[in-house]
Formats: structure tokens, sequence, C-alpha cells
């Protein structure tokens, strides 16, 4: 039960819902895999076990001793424990939408049912949460609990509000597990959720995974066995002084070669990354494309190969002697300009102002284009300009 200060109640008297027909994996029967009492009722089998399908938790708990007396489940140590976790654990994800601090909302509670399952390896696993849980008498067990669980609710929920005149008291059966500071129940703040960081998974320790070895066990399997070495090939002992005196001759000897080669020993420098665009500001140019690259074709591998092969004045694979100039790539000679067509430089600098002038020209078109569109709101002239460079 659920508060509308966010006030958390188990209730202690649960029960066990039995199925009508035998448990097996083999069949695919809802009577064998979903013991909800909506369904089991209209089954041929429904009460021939148990009356209404439904057993106490002291029931479950002579079944658990009777069957594996040597692991000592308990009911109340191991399996109820991981159900309160689990109760908390879902309140705590919707307590934002089930605590609202409106005037509406105030005096306000909510009664949930839980349904969990306890697997062959004691384990449990959280099935369903009811908002409209079976108030249903299938049993006379039942008959006896939900009267008294009703009767301990309003106590909870009314009497705060409304001072009940029975001078009778009866016993509640709710525990509180959570709640803040100042609650009605209680003035320190309340929280039994168990610690995150121990393993609760498997409540019983002898049905659970295998126990991984110790560290050091661990290392000495993974450890490689030393190479055997020869007697006669063992190098005499040497003292600490020793060591440092050899030490100190192998780092001068690296700094000689060092100067020697010419090399520094400093770590290269990180190269600086290069400006990245963004995806929005591609999308927003037309015509904008990644750069591609035009993978080569079989000939111009078997060209490539066959230039790289052969020696300058050597034979290459089409049988043609030539000399290889500088750049391999650029077979083909390239012809001086003549001199009637050279450009001084004031014509140089006519021609280079005006392609600037042009450019500009087009750069504040396509600035003014992307800047206005409609979700280009974070995108500035200067991003566009950079990725138009």
């Amino acid at each position: 039960m659920v508060t509308d200060r966010g006030d958390v109640f188990f209730y202690k008297d649960g029960y066990i819902r039995t199925s009508s027909e035998e448990y097996t994996l083999d069949s695919n029967l809802n009577y064998v895999h979903l013991t909800n009492n909506c369904l089991q009722v209209y089954g041929k089998n429904y009460g021939k076990h148990e009356e209404g399908n439904t057993l106490a938790f002291s029931v479950l708990q002579q079944y658990l001793d009777e069957e594996f007396p040597a692991l000592n489940v308990s009911l109340a140590e191991h399996i109820l424990p991981r159900i309160k976790d689990l109760i908390l654990d879902t309140i705590f994800s919707v307590k934002h939408r089930l605590v609202v601090p409106v005037k509406k909302r105030l005096c306000n509670f909510e009664l949930l049912g839980y349904d969990f399952m306890i697997d062959e390896d004691f384990r449990v696993w959280l099935i369903e949460i009811n908002s409209n849980p079976y108030l249903g008498i299938p049993n006379p067990y039942i008959a006896g609990v939900l009267p008294h669980m009703l009767d301990n609710l309003f106590s909870l929920v009314l009497d705060p509000v409304y001072p009940s005149k029975s001078e009778k008291v009866l016993p509640n059966n709710f525990e509180l597990l959570f709640c803040e500071k100042d609650s009605l129940y209680s003035s320190a703040p309340i929280n039994t959720r168990r610690s995150y960081k121990k393993d609760y998974l498997y409540p019983v320790k002898e049905c659970g995974p295998v126990q991984p070895e110790t560290k050091a066990k661990k290392r000495a399997q993974m450890k490689k066995p030393a190479a055997a070495v020869h007697p006669a090939e063992k190098s005499p002992e040497r003292s600490p002084e020793g060591k440092k005196e050899v030490n100190a001759n192998a780092n001068a000897d690296s700094t000689n070669n060092t100067k020697k080669s010419g090399r520094k020993s400093a770590s290269p420098k990180a190269l600086p990354q290069l400006p990245r665009v963004s995806k929005s500001i591609q999308s927003l140019i037309p015509g904008l494309k990644k750069e591609t690259h035009t993978p080569k074709t079989k000939a111009r591998k078997d060209l490539d190969k066959s230039v790289s092969s052969s020696t300058e004045s050597g034979e290459s694979k089409y049988g043609k002697k030539h000399a290889i100039p500088k750049n391999p790539r650029s077979l083909s000679p390239v012809a001086e300009a003549p001199a009637s067509l050279k450009l001084d430089d004031q014509a140089r600098e006519a021609i280079r102002m005006q392609q600037w002038e042009t450019l500009k020209a087009i750069f504040g078109k396509i600035v003014a284009r992307v800047v206005s569109q409609p979700q280009s709101s974070q995108i500035s002239e200067a991003d566009v300009i950079n990725v138009l460079l």
C-alpha cells in the first residue's frame, strides 16, 4: 500500500497460488503455466489438490522443510526480503507519478497486488503489479485474511483523518518499508531497502552459480611456465650496485645512438584536429557532397605496379624502356608556357582581385539562403563559411 506522502507498506500475510495441472515444459496448456484465479477457475481440476488453488505461507514453509531439509530454506529469511526489495524498487521508479504534491491528491492511497514467481534456485521474479488486485474468497484461509487486511488498511489511512470511536485495537500486519521525514507513521525516515552493492539474486548460496576461484590461483593458472635454462647459460648473480651500473651504461649507450642518428627522443606531437562540420549544416547547403575517392581500375593498378617495380632506366611490364619521372603518376611531360602568355605581377593581381570579388558574391548568396531557412536557427554565418572552405 502506498499513501499520498510516499509511505510504502507491506502486508505480511500473503498466499500462494497453484495450478490445476502438473507442471511440465512439454505442455503449452494455460492451466499448467498460469495460476491466475480468473483462469484456473475454469479448469476441470480446479480445487482438486488445494481448495481454491490457494495455500498459506505456512504451508509453503512446511513444503520447503520436507523437500529441501539440507538447504534450510526459510521463507522469512530468504524469500520475503527479496520480495520487499523488488516492491521498493518498483515504487521508487514511479514515485514521481504516485506522489504528487497537489491538493486534489491529498489523503488518498493505492492498494497494489504484486505477483511473484520462485524458480528452482529459489530466486524471486516479479511477474506483474495489479492496481486492482483480486479480493475474492476462494477458501477459508483467504476468508480470514482479506477482512483483517482491509481493517488494517483503513486504520492506517482513515484514522489519522477521522479518528475511530471504537476502543478495540486490532494488531496491524502492515509493515512500514519506507517513509520520508516527518511522516504520520514515523518521525524519523525509514528505508528498509538492502544495499545494492551485495548480490541478493540467489538467496540460498548453495543454489547460486559456482564460486569463482581466488585471484592468486587464477593468476597461477594464467601465468606461462618459465622456459628451462641450461645451468651453463645462467648468468652469475649480480649485486644491486652492479645492476645500477649496467642500467646506467645502457642508458648512456641509447643516448649516444640517438645523438649519432640525429633523432629526437621526444614523443611526437599529436596532429591538430580539423574542425568538423555538423550534418545539419551539410543538409541545408544544396549541392554539397562528401569527398569521395574513385576506386582504381585494374589497368591503373597494373600500371602503378609496373612503375614502382621498374628502375629509372629499366624495362617495365609493357617492354618499353623509358626514364621514370619524379612523379610516377604523371607520365606525360608538361610543356612550359610560352613567354608571350606569361603575365606580369600587376595583371596577375587584377585577376586575383576579380576572382575574390566573384567568390565573395557567391558566398554571400549561399550564406543568406542557408541562414534564412526556418530550421537553421542554430546555424551562424561562420559555420556556413567553414563548410564552404
